[in-house]
């Protein structure tokens, strides 16, 4: 004889049907926040990632930009290159005039001072004109208009106009072997050194050409 009747019983259905509910909404309960919980890491992940990839990002843009500013400074280094070896043999140097970059370049050198309003100066340039277009690569053959440049003689012994001033490979200026060829030759007061040979007035282009030569010019 049972000692519970059925409608005692705590296993009833409505009880069991009740029970059943709880848990039901127990584990809805705890799935939402297994849920809630998952996303939340996931956001993280994927801000996590999205902040590693806007680095990667801006390290690769940096990159460009840098690779962008090399690459505009060897255009601009090749351009610089490239004046310079034109400007090194251009005639006229009035408005660029650089005595100790020219001694630079490792070519014998004469340079003509005089102005393009002086008479002896305009019998000349045809002169120069035409040794500038024979000897170019050889010899660096200059002209400078001291009336349009005032300030471009201010440390050389020039007196007159036209003066040529010569120097050979090493940029060492002319020593001339006569000493009866019309040339002076300059020395530094202190030291002695010797700093410049100059020829007053006007030449022609076999004394140019003869100078030249004992400078070992072929």
């Amino acid at each position: 004889m049972s000692l519970i009747n059925k409608e005692g019983s705590y296993f009833t259905k409505k009880n069991i049907l009740k029970g059943m509910i709880v848990i039901v909404i127990i584990v809805a309960i705890a799935g939402i926040g297994y849920i809630k919980n998952n996303t939340l890491n996931n956001d993280k992940l994927a801000d996590s990632a999205g902040t590693v990839l806007n680095e990667g990002d801006n390290s690769n843009s940096e990159a460009k930009i840098d690779s962008e500013n090399v690459s505009e400074n060897k255009a601009q280094s090749s351009e610089d290159i490239i004046s310079d070896y034109i400007s090194k043999f251009d005639l006229d140097a009035t408005n660029n005039f650089n005595l100790e970059q020219l001694k630079t370049y490792g070519q014998p050198m004469i340079i003509d001072f005089g102005s393009d309003s002086c008479i002896p100066c305009k019998e000349m340039k045809p002169v120069l004109e035409e040794l500038n277009k024979e000897l170019k690569g050889i010899v660096i053959v200059k002209f400078v208009d001291v009336w349009k440049n005032t300030n471009v003689a201010k440390n050389l012994p020039l007196k007159v106009i036209p003066t040529q001033f010569f120097f050979d490979k090493n940029g060492k200026p002319y020593v001339p072997k006569d000493n009866e060829s019309g040339f002076t030759m300059y020395s530094d007061k202190t030291t002695g050194e010797h700093l410049f040979t100059v020829h007053e007035g006007g030449m022609d282009k076999d004394s140019i050409l003869k100078v030249l030569k004992e400078m070992g010019v072929e």
